[in-house]
């Protein structure tokens, strides 16, 4: 039990450094990545809002005798949940240029750290081959890892949202 506890700090301490990188790689990107985010997990309530007038009016309708002035207000609330339908596949569409450009500017950022350490060490650490596999991990992962993560947070924050 102890050293579950333990994984769990070092894995959040992992996380904390992870979303720090991003963050001062593409400030800007991941405010507008989070309002993104943030706004695509409302739209759901949204269209349960708006679907409950919509079968509120249509059960009013059903009950009436004078079902073609009832059926009159429905095409508000219906143009409102296309509206947001498109709403949701436009902003879809933004979230993935948002996250492309900020994993293209948090690699450029993470490949030029590993570069400025690279050149600091002495020529005898590229003799090791150990250390030079773990510099080619460090650049194949620097691509894929630290928007994986803020991904994965982001998902998680909006699912609980929804």
């Amino acid at each position: 039990m102890k050293q579950a506890v333990q994984e769990l700090f070092r894995c959040m301490s992992l996380i904390g450094r992870g979303l720090r990188l991003v963050w001062q790689s593409t400030r800007g990107w991941t405010v507008a990545w989070s309002i993104l985010l943030l706004a695509q997990g409302l739209l759901p309530a949204g269209l349960i809002y708006l679907t409950r007038i919509t079968i509120d009016c249509l059960a009013t309708a059903l009950t009436s005798r004078e079902r073609a002035s009832v059926f009159a207000p429905l095409w508000l609330p219906d143009a409102l949940i296309a509206l947001i339908s498109v709403l949701g596949l436009f902003l879809s569409s933004l979230l993935n240029w948002v996250r492309t450009a900020q994993a293209e500017l948090v690699y450029d950022h993470v490949q030029s750290m590993i570069h400025d350490q690279a050149l600091a060490l002495d020529l005898e650490f590229y003799e090791n081959i150990n250390f030079y596999d773990l510099l080619h991990r460090a650049r194949v992962d620097a691509h894929a890892q630290p928007i994986a993560l803020l991904e994965s947070l982001g998902s998680l924050v909006q699912n609980r949202m929804d």
